[in-house]
């Protein structure tokens, strides 16, 4: 097997390699050295080692952070920091069917299984379902077993989510309840619940808003009262700012 030439740093690179320099190390698709100075990332044959410097250039962290990133947490560090085993999680019925109230589901990418520990996320991410296609439904979800027992969930492997400072990833949870997203009423508490700047979110009805992406992405699905709630609660947005006929 030809071994990888190995380039120091990433002066004089192309845009392009940096991209892809970029993605791996978002993707956690790299080795350190013992003293977690060095970065190796791998890109097609070549092999680049990549100081602390070059680290915070692409992704503006350092060597130690992306690692722990990598790494992740334990339940039981988890529970210490945030005071909860418990998530929520908006998912695709058709496209998650092992999603099943009760059920471990396990993660078979490189991320892990998002979710947040606040409801106050859940508009935001409603909202964002157009163009990440979140799905239909909301999973409460557990990092312990909904047994009675309450076992952590082992080698979770929680890591930081990159959407807000309340989103996080892990190997793997428990589904301890699953609910329609295509209720009225569930939809009006997300709104009321969200902080102002993401109540704002729905304001705009440019074609490329969130409003108009998410209104015409539910209404494909047939959920006809997520598209009521939503159009509901651009009319209270509109009333705020005193624009609404």
């Amino acid at each position: 097997m030809l071994l990888k030439k190995k380039i120091k740093g990433i002066e004089g690179l192309d845009i392009t390699i940096k991209k892809e320099l970029v993605k791996k190390i978002i993707d956690n698709d790299f080795k350190v050295n013992m003293t977690h100075s060095v970065m190796f990332v791998s890109v097609e044959e070549r092999k680049y080692a990549l100081r602390d410097a070059d680290v915070m250039e692409l992704v503006a962290s350092n060597i130690k952070k992306r690692l722990l990133l990598k790494r992740g947490i334990s339940v039981k560090e988890f529970y210490k920091r945030n005071s909860t085993y418990r998530g929520y999680r908006l998912f695709d019925k058709s496209s998650r069917p092992e999603f099943q109230e009760g059920k471990l589901v396990e993660d078979k990418g490189k991320h892990g299984l998002y979710f947040t520990i606040e409801c106050k996320d859940l508009f935001r991410i409603l909202l964002a379902s157009y163009f990440e296609d979140f799905g239909d439904s909301l999973a409460i979800i557990s990092l312990i077993s909904v047994d009675g027992k309450g076992t952590p969930v082992r080698k979770a492997s929680i890591s930081r989510g990159m959407d807000t400072t309340n989103t996080y990833h892990s190997r793997a949870f428990y589904i301890e309840k699953i609910y329609s997203l295509d209720n009225y009423e569930l939809i009006l508490k997300m709104y009321e619940a969200a902080p102002d700047n993401y109540k704002l979110l729905i304001y705009d009805e440019t074609e490329g808003g969130m409003y108009m992406g998410s209104v015409k992405y539910y209404r494909k699905k047939g959920c006809n009262e997520i598209v009521r709630a939503l159009n509901d609660i651009h009319q209270i947005e509109k009333k705020k700012r005193g624009f609404a006929k």
